[in-house]
Order: C-alpha cells, then structure tokens, then sequence
C-alpha cells in the first residue's frame, strides 16, 4: 500500500533551441533586442496570473494552466524524485563521509557504533608523472571558507500525496512540521482532517548556522485530539551540500529575467553577479563582455539572438545583459527554478514509503539584503 513513485524520465532544459555560438561565427545583431508591445497589450497578459498559474503548467494541468499558457509564460521544472538526484547529490565540491564513535559494553559482546557528526571531503590518488612533471593541481584550491555562516531558510510545502493511512477510518488528518538545528515548526493548526493528499500551499522561514545546523527536516504529523500525534513521514535534506555545490543550489533560476510584475527576480544576486561567481569557483576568466547583448565564457561565444526571437519583448523584462547572463547559467546546468517531489520515509519503517511532498527550498546568506517571500498560499474557491 505504499506510494510508488513514477520512472518517468524527466526532460532538463529542453526550452533552449539553439546551442552557443562558436567563436569565429560574426554576429551582426550583437546589440539588437527584440521589440516591446505596448502597455495596454501587456496588462492583457498579465491579468489573472500568480504562482499557481505557472504550478499547474508546470505539473501539466492543461485546465488551470491554461491561461498561464496562452499568454506564453515558461515553465518551471518539475523533479519527480529528491533534487539531489539529478545533481550528483550536490558533491561536486566535496563528498560526506559519517564520523562514528564507538563504544564497548563490557557486559555485551557487540560493540556500538554511533555516528556523531559528519566528515566532508575528498580525495584524490595520483600517479606520480614519470618525466618528473609537476603533478595534476590540488583540488579545493578554490573553497569557501570554513567560518560559520548564518544563512535564512525558506521551506515552501506545496501538498502531500499518497499519505500512508494512521487512523482506523482509513484517513489521517496532516499537518507539516519543519525542523532545523534546534528550531522547529508544528503547524498543528494548518491540519487537514481526513485527507490523504492534502493541499498545503505554506512557507516556513528559519534561520540557521552552517556547518553547526545544515540538516532539514521536513515532516507530516497526524493529528490527534486525544492522544500524541504520530509522525507520517519525514524527508532530510543537507543544506550546506546545496549551498556550497557550484550548481548552486540555493534559489533556482527562472528561464526570463522579470524586474517588474508576478514573476518577479526573486534571488539575492543578479545573473551577472552570479555568472562572474560561477567563473571564480571554477578558476576561469570573468566573463568578457562585448556590448550587452554577447558574453563570453569558458571559450564560448554566447548571443543574446540565439535565446530571443525579433517581434515580441515583454515590458517587465530586464536590461539585455542581465536576460543573457541568465540563460548562460541556464546552459551552464545551474539549478533551475523548480518543484522537487520528495518520498517520505518513517524511521521506524525505513524501507517503506509513506507518501510523497512536493517542496521547495530557497537559501539566502544573511550577509546580502534578502529578498521577499513567494506567496504560495491556495487560491480560495470561487461562488
């Protein structure tokens, strides 16, 4: 009776039809943009849109998407399994390793192993290079510092699916719960009786100290008036991995840079800031700009034509050189903006599943102005 999760091959990226430009190719548009409708046009496009308009196109609800569609907004991705999955589990900059401690009991023949904190690293073995050469260059010469950092945390807990029953009438009445470090949050009154796949639409916002507070937890509670409330299931998720990794996975990118209207930039950097960063931690040049509407990085030539077709440009997008910064990080495999369909998994049952939870998370060092919270709450029904 558990819930199984779909096999479903997920599509990245595939929004992008044309590859970078190759740097002998000559572009004489470099400094053209597309052309803006006018005003009145533009308020027909954005009426009647929110958040849950680009969910339901997202999750493929061609009814309550439709509207998102017709007025020919992307898309944000849709992960049916944990983000870390499609993202090498966030250790592009180190692997983690489990510190155990164990203890002997004299008056057992076992010892006990007890993990007590987390090793993160990694290794390499080289072969010694026989002409006498200088051998290949040490790994982490670019890593972040090992200081404490104080980070915000935004839990955004869409709905639960396929919730493992807890009472006898074959229902269970779930709430979400948000645990981090010493800090958590049973939102006891946001239950919802009878329900297996309840709708939640709810954002948690904790704030936290990596390394010494990196995992979340997020779990579903049944409620119970009389008795304590049993834990449905829980997901964890290492957060220093995420905002360490070089996919950056802090707040997911957008496929348009909006500075105006309801899909507002929502990221405590700017593209351009956050392309010259990426440049830094792989050991690159910065980007070379010529104009604002070709960059290059990496070797490659990248156009803003070869991402934005002549006719229409929309009135709330921004400057050129931000929109093209955008879709190079977009070509680099950053994180986009998305929704991740997590498995919930009870530790007295840790091989049985007890549902699925449609989150996500945003991280903001607490160092930079952070920016506004998404409203995700349910749309009220309508007379």
């Amino acid at each position: 009776g558990g819930s199984q999760r779909s096999k479903k091959t997920h599509s990245m990226y595939s929004w992008f039809t044309q590859s970078p430009t190759q740097e002998s190719e000559v572009d004489s548009d470099a400094e053209w943009e597309p052309e803006t409708v006018g005003d009145e046009e533009q308020d027909l496009l954005t009426d009647d849109l929110d958040w849950w308009s680009k969910y339901y196109a997202s999750v493929g609800d061609e009814k309550l998407g439709r509207v998102f569609n017709e007025k020919g907004h992307e898309t944000m991705e849709y992960f049916e399994e944990e983000l870390e999955h499609y993202f090498n589990n966030f250790k592009d900059l180190a692997d983690t390793y489990p510190i155990w401690h164990r203890k002997v009991k004299d008056d057992e023949e076992d010892d006990i192993d007890r993990a007590v904190g987390n090793f993160k690293g990694t290794f390499r073995i080289y072969p010694l290079p026989a002409d006498g050469s200088e051998p290949p260059p040490r790994m982490l010469q670019n890593a972040p510092s090992n200081d404490t950092l104080e980070l915000k945390v935004r839990v955004y807990v869409i709905k639960a699916k396929g919730l493992q029953p807890q009472d006898p009438n074959g229902f269970s009445d779930p709430y979400p719960a948000v645990k981090l470090g010493k800090n958590k949050i049973k939102d006891v009154d946001n239950y919802k009786a009878k329900c297996l796949d309840p709708m939640f639409g709810t954002m948690y916002e904790m704030d936290c100290v990596i390394p010494l507070e990196s995992e979340l937890k997020v779990q579903i509670y049944d409620y119970d008036l009389l008795s304590g409330d049993d834990l449905i299931g829980e997901t964890r998720i290492d957060l220093e991995n995420r905002y360490l990794s070089t996919r950056r996975g802090t707040c997911g990118l957008p496929k348009r840079y909006y500075v105006s209207g309801p899909y507002e930039w929502r990221d405590s950097e700017l593209p351009k800031d956050i392309l010259e960063a990426w440049c830094s931690c792989q050991m690159l040049s910065p980007p070379m700009w010529s104009g604002n509407c070709r960059v290059k990085v990496a070797g490659q030539l990248y156009l803003l034509s070869n991402y934005e077709t002549k006719g229409m440009m929309h009135k709330d997008w921004g400057p050129a050189d931000q929109r093209l910064a955008l879709y190079v990080l977009l070509d680099l495999k950053l994180v986009p903006e998305h929704i991740e369909q997590r498995t919930l998994y009870n530790p007295l049952r840790p091989e049985m599943p007890q549902g699925l939870l449609e989150m996500f998370v945003d991280i903001f060092p607490k160092f930079r102005e952070v920016p506004p919270p998404l409203n995700i709450t349910p749309r009220a029904a309508q007379k």
